[in-house]
C-alpha cells in the first residue's frame, strides 16, 4: 500500500514538472448551485491514504469567456498549479477532473455544512473527500 501513496505523489510531481498544458473546461448548467457565488474560490480537504493524510486544494475560477476552470494543489507534496481538465456543475453536483494525474473528484453540495461531499478517484482507488471553502 505504500506503493499507492508513492504513485499518488509521483503522479502529482510529474504533472507539475511536465508543465501540463492549459485545461479544457465544461460549461456550468445549474439551478441549485450558483457557480459564481458558491463553487468559485478555493476549497480544501484531506485524503487518507494508508495512515497518511494528504491535503488537496482546488482553486476554481470563471474565465473571461464565462467558463469554469481551475487548478489543484497538493501542499503536503509541494505540488501546485496542476490544471483541472474539466470543471462541471449541474444542479447540486460538482465534478473536477485532473487529467494530468488521472484523478477525479465527484461530489454533491451540502447546503447545511456549506461543503462539497464526495469521492476522489485515482489509480483504481476511491477515497472519501469533503471540500470546505477556504476563507481568504
Amino acid at each position: 500500500m505504500r506503493f499507492l501513496t508513492f504513485c499518488f505523489a509521483l503522479l502529482l510531481l510529474c504533472a507539475v514538472g511536465a508543465g501540463v498544458g492549459s485545461p479544457s473546461v465544461a460549461h456550468a448548467q445549474d439551478e441549485d448551485v450558483d457557480p459564481d457565488t458558491t463553487v468559485t474560490g478555493s476549497w480544501d480537504g484531506t485524503i487518507e491514504v494508508q495512515n497518511t493524510t494528504l491535503r488537496v486544494v482546488f482553486h476554481i475560477d470563471r474565465t473571461e469567456e464565462g467558463e469554469l476552470s481551475g487548478s489543484m494543489d497538493s501542499p503536503d507534496q509541494g505540488a501546485t498549479g496542476i490544471p483541472l481538465s474539466n470543471v462541471s456543475v449541474e444542479q447540486d453536483s460538482v465534478v473536477l477532473d485532473v487529467g494530468a494525474i488521472k484523478g477525479r473528484f465527484t461530489g454533491k453540495w451540502n447546503e447545511d455544512d456549506q461543503t462539497i461531499e464526495g469521492v476522489w478517484v485515482q489509480g483504481g482507488q476511491s477515497f472519501p473527500l469533503v471540500l470546505s471553502p477556504i476563507k481568504e
